[in-house]
């Protein structure tokens, strides 16, 4: 009797241990149409990455906590292994040291700059920028020659919306952003009439992945999480994912 409930109360121990291994922590921020809702588990249209999240999580069995922050601050958590996964994250060679990439790109998105109504033909070409103050989310990475520019006039901000905002008020003469993302942001701000797409349009997409942090106890996770990710895309259900939103 006492070896049998022994082994129950063992049973009991395992049973948290075995929960916690099939758990990760994904850190982001809210960047509509890929993660318009900070409520996840209550909605159905929350955005492309939490489709994706949530269809990882049927694949791996497993359980995925999502923890908003803002953008520099995520990327804190995953230089440090306070969290499992970051996720709409583009590639930059300083931020695959902390970070072991999922070299399959899952989408994709447009760089672009936007000038107040009337203006934005004045930037027809890259040299354009020069001597034009640009407002840039803090930490984000967009296309080169840009991100590495060390002579352009950047002044970053904690959010895409305090860039719209600053933009509308004339205090910058530029914002760089994405697309569907900033067009997305500038109809929910009632910007429509105030701010319009430059001329001069980069034309390098920007691929986004998913990646796991170099020091979370979950890295062992990574070809699962690789193979569940290609299966995505090759079955199509990124493809519906994508479609939904669009």
């Amino acid at each position: 009797m006492v070896k049998t409930v022994k082994i129950i109360f063992l049973f009991l121990l395992l049973i948290p241990l075995a929960a916690q291994e099939n758990t990760f922590t994904l850190v982001t921020e809210i960047w509509p149409p890929f993660r318009i809702s900070d409520t996840p588990r209550d909605c159905s249209s929350c955005g492309i990455d939490i489709d994706v999240i949530n269809e990882l999580e049927e694949r791996l069995n497993a359980r995925i906590d999502i923890e908003f922050s803002p953008w520099a601050r995520a990327l804190e958590e995953i230089k440090f292994g306070r969290a499992d996964l970051i996720i709409g994250f583009a590639f930059s060679d300083e931020r695959a040291e902390y970070a072991s990439y999922i070299m399959i790109p899952y989408a994709s998105v447009e760089p672009v700059f936007y000038a107040s109504t009337g203006s934005g033909h004045l930037i027809g070409e890259y040299g354009d920028l020069t001597g034009k103050t640009i407002g840039i989310s803090r930490e984000s990475v967009y296309f080169e020659p840009f991100n590495s520019d060390g002579s352009l006039k950047k002044v970053y901000f904690k959010s895409e919306k305090q860039i719209l905002d600053m933009l509308a008020l004339g205090r910058i003469v530029l914002a760089v952003g994405t697309n569907p993302n900033m067009a997305y942001d500038i109809a929910r701000f009632g910007y429509r009439d105030q701010l319009e797409l430059t001329a001069y349009k980069p034309g390098t997409p920007t691929k986004l992945y998913l990646a796991i942090s170099r020091k979370s106890p979950k890295i062992d996770q990574f070809d699962a999480l690789e193979q569940a990710l290609r299966e995505m895309i090759e079955d199509g259900t990124m493809e519906e994912i994508l479609n939904k939103y669009r």
